[in-house]
Parts: C-alpha cells; structure tokens; sequence
C-alpha cells in the first residue's frame, strides 16, 4: 500500500516534534520537513538540541523521514549566489542527515522562474542545478526539483528535457501532480502518472478550485481533483514511494486556517481515494503490489 506523508510547509508555528506528533496521530507514515528561515526550530542549520528533539519524536511515533523540503536561490545562481545555494544546500543535507534517514535523504525544491522566459533561461537552469546534484551526488543525497504553475519548468516536455540536459541521477523530479491538474490544463491524470512518475523519487499533493482569478489551491479532498483515479494510476505504474500532502501558501495564508484540523482533513480525504483505489487494484489484479 502506497504510504502517505504530510508535510510541515504549512506548519511553521508549530516546532517540529509537535508536527511530528499531530502527524503520528492522524495516522500519517511519514513527514516531510520544511528546513527554511521563518519556520520554528527549523531553520536550515539545525542545532544539535533540535536535532535530538526530532529523532526522538521520530524514533517515539514510527513515522519515517520521507524527505526534507528546501527554499534554494537556483536561477540567477551565479557567482556568489551560486556559492550561497551550495551552502544552503549543505546546510540542510547536514541537518537532514543528522536525523538518519533510513533511506537516501530527499531535498525537495522548486526551481523559480517564469514560464515566459523557456527557452532563454534553460541553460542557466540546468548549469546550476548541474552544479547542485554534483554537491548533491558528493553526499549520497537525491535532489527532487519541482515543476511549477507559471514557472520555467511548468509542463511535461520541459521536465523531460531539464531531467536529460542535466543528466545526473542525483537530479530527479518531485511529482506534484496538482500544477498540471488545475481548472482550465488538459493533462489526463493517467498520461501524467506514466510520463513523469518513472523521473521521480517524490510525489506532493494537493488539490485546487477554479476562481475568478484561474485558480485557488485547496486542501485535499477540498477541491475537483479525482484522488482515486491518481491512486490507481500510482499503483499500475508501480510507485511504493509516499505521497506527500503540501499545504500551499494559498491556504497557510488564510486567517482561517487550522493546522490540525488541515492534517487530520486530509488523512481522512488520501486515506479514503487511497482504499478505493486498493480495492478496485486488488480486484482487478487479484493481488497487491
């Protein structure tokens, strides 16, 4: 059964052990931890006290360290912000390896960027993450970049292209699937998950609702996405990885906002896509996978 992870993007106020318990007690396998400026006992270099703290919530609960999620400077990398995304780079392998990952530790991030600027910034982009997955790969650490709405990288055959134009295996992809998904995109869900899915090591989720404006990004099961279908396709193309929920700034920014009850909501909405999409694979396979 595919796991599924919650991550502390959407939880800065809360330290980490705390999101770790909210986490265990929704029911959630893993977390994905955001190592940033402005999160709670959480900033890219942890201290050797946080660092305890965390492993033993980790260690207490049972709940895996799926992956760490980054903020990184990638485009415009040049020169001395070239060497300011290495050491923030470095800073956060270190803090994600001093909590031992039972597998090779995951840094997820988003590249930046405007769709409007492919193909001009293209080379820059794959110059630096180049230089990255080589820090990376010098660390035994895979590095999960993202595609994004409205970034450089914001449609499949980019994806592709950047994957192949850097041409290190410790430069994969994180699938979230909710920026080729939103009101208005044509991607079929099933195409999506049997392009991309083999380029990643990561997979977010979320879900979102057409605006006036385009779109709002949602909790899942708040918005139109088929979350079974994507568990049955996820499940044909073979992923055992977990999938992640990120909890987009559209909706941490809400004055309205309820952690909590946002971790427990979408356990609820995964776990039950997760069921039916199991049962329907079962009967149609007549065994797991």
């Amino acid at each position: 059964m595919i796991p599924l992870a919650y991550g502390t993007y959407g939880l800065r106020d809360l330290s980490p052990w705390d999101a770790i318990d909210a986490i265990a007690a929704a029911g959630y396998d893993g977390v994905e931890l955001t190592l940033a400026e402005g999160y709670r006992n959480a900033a890219p270099r942890l201290s050797s006290d946080e660092s305890s703290k965390i492993r033993e919530r980790l260690d207490a609960t049972g709940v895996d360290l799926v992956g760490v999620l980054a903020k990184l400077h990638v485009l415009g990398a040049e020169g001395a912000l070239a060497t300011a995304a290495r050491d923030d780079l470095l800073e956060i392998i270190g803090s994600g390896l001093s909590l031992s990952p039972r597998n090779p530790l995951i840094v997820t991030f988003t590249m930046g960027g405007r769709s409007a600027e492919w193909p001009a910034g293209r080379a820059e982009l794959a110059d630096a993450l180049g230089a990255l997955g080589a820090t990376a790969a010098s660390e035994g650490v895979l590095l999960a970049v993202e595609a994004h709405v409205g970034g450089l990288i914001d449609r499949p055959e980019r994806v592709h292209w950047l994957i192949d134009q850097v041409g290190l295996e410790s430069v994969r992809i994180n699938f979230d699937i909710s920026h080729f998904t939103l009101p208005g995109l044509q991607y079929d869900t099933n195409e999506l998950i049997e392009e991309l899915a083999p380029l990643a090591v990561h997979a977010h989720v979320k879900d979102s609702v057409p605006t006036a404006a385009g779109f709002q990004f949602v909790l899942p099961g708040d918005g139109l996405f088929d979350y079974p279908q994507y568990f049955a396709g996820m499940m044909a193309a073979g992923w055992n990885r977990p999938v992640t929920v990120e909890v987009s700034a559209m909706v941490f920014g809400q004055p309205d906002y309820e952690p909590v009850r946002a971790i427990e909501s979408s356990y609820r909405a995964l776990s039950r896509a997760r069921s039916i999409a199991q049962q329907n694979f079962i009967s149609k396979n007549g065994a797991t996978r």
